[in-house]
């Protein structure tokens, strides 16, 4: 006859088998505290990481808040400029029973009056408008470093575009080597156009006897034109550095490299751009240009069309004047994008 097996284990040898085991089955039923356990909570915390996007996702139109941020920008930055030229216009012509609207009459004799006065006034107006050119201008650094952050990185797999505060995080954090690439860029230009005219107008002076006047003034507008489109293309090159620049500042988040390197490395990847995509950069900035100058265009007809008309017909010249900003905004942002795409490939 079998004698019954004792199964009970002597005291001590059960207490650390049950406990492994039983943590074994907790870890397996239950998440640890702040640790996604599905494949949902893993891409919900993915959507969290900043990440670089790839080329192809690279697009202004997934960045909309980013472009209407750019516009209240230009449109606050238009308010104040313009706010000591209104004040100015407003103590002249204020008590005028037309007020402004004689300033718009044919003829501009109003107008020309007004400017050719020989008080203090115009002298002042001109220096705080020049002021606060240049201000904003410095300024907008950030607002290009921000808009490049947004159109270049994104959260998690998706891509989702970063919120406003962290692009102008990056922004701030941008503006010294974005702006020290405008000033080499600027000074740049303005060393080629200041040749331009010395070369054009000797060429002028060398080719009238030979030539006569017209046709020494159309050989002198050609290589004035020639050196022009070599300063364009300086441009376009610096483009390529800024949004390099502003890419790589904010990938590296609260870390970034310092401003010489930065500098460095956004000059470098735009000459290795330019040799190999010099002209697909051109055409796409080209094509832009042109229907960035349409529209500002079509903003000055309406004006001439609106006249010195106040009303409904003010309130809509503003409407369109506020959609061409906008639309100026979005192209501007379509290139960025479009540089940031051929930075990266």
């Amino acid at each position: 006859m079998t004698e019954p097996r004792d199964d009970t284990p002597a005291a001590g040898e059960e207490a650390q088998p049950a406990t492994a085991t039983a943590t074994a089955t907790a870890s397996s039923t239950e998440p640890e505290t702040g640790a996604p356990s599905t494949r949902d909570d893993r891409d919900h915390a993915d959507d969290d990481t900043l990440r670089a996007l790839e080329p192809d996702e690279i697009r202004a139109r997934r960045r909309p808040r980013a472009i209407l941020f750019v516009w209240a920008w230009e449109l606050a930055c238009a308010f104040l400029i313009a706010t000591p030229i209104h004040s100015w216009a407003k103590s002249v012509w204020g008590a005028h029973p037309d007020g402004d609207a004689v300033l718009f009459r044919p003829g501009g004799h109003a107008l020309l009056s007004w400017l050719g006065d020989d008080g203090p006034a115009l002298g002042i107006v001109f220096r705080t408008t020049l002021i606060a050119l240049a201000v904003f201008g410095v300024l907008g650094q950030i607002i290009t470093g921000a808009l490049v952050a947004s159109l270049a990185t994104g959260l998690g797999k998706r891509g989702r575009p970063p919120s406003m505060t962290l692009s102008l995080r990056a922004g701030i954090r941008a503006f010294f080597p974005l702006l020290s690439v405008g000033v080499l860029a600027g000074a740049l230009e303005g060393s080629i156009l200041g040749i331009g005219l010395a070369v054009s107008s000797s060429t002028d002076h060398a080719l009238q006897a030979s030539l006569g006047d017209a046709r020494a003034f159309t050989a002198r507008l050609a290589v004035l034109a020639l050196f022009a489109g070599v300063a364009l293309i300086v441009g376009i090159i610096a483009d390529l550095a800024r949004v390099a620049v502003a890419r790589d500042i904010a990938l590296a988040g609260d870390r970034p490299a310092p401003m010489l390197r930065s500098m460095r490395d956004g000059l470098v990847a735009a000459a290795s751009t330019t040799r190999r995509a010099i002209g697909r950069a051109t055409l796409a900035w080209g094509w832009r240009t042109v229907l960035s100058l349409a529209l500002i265009w079509i903003g000055a007809r309406a004006g001439d069309i609106a006249g010195g008309r106040g009303g409904g017909a003010l309130w809509l010249l503003f409407v369109v004047h506020q959609l061409v900003i906008l639309a100026r905004a979005g192209l501007r942002a379509s290139w960025l994008a479009n540089a940031l795409r051929l930075v990266g490939r």
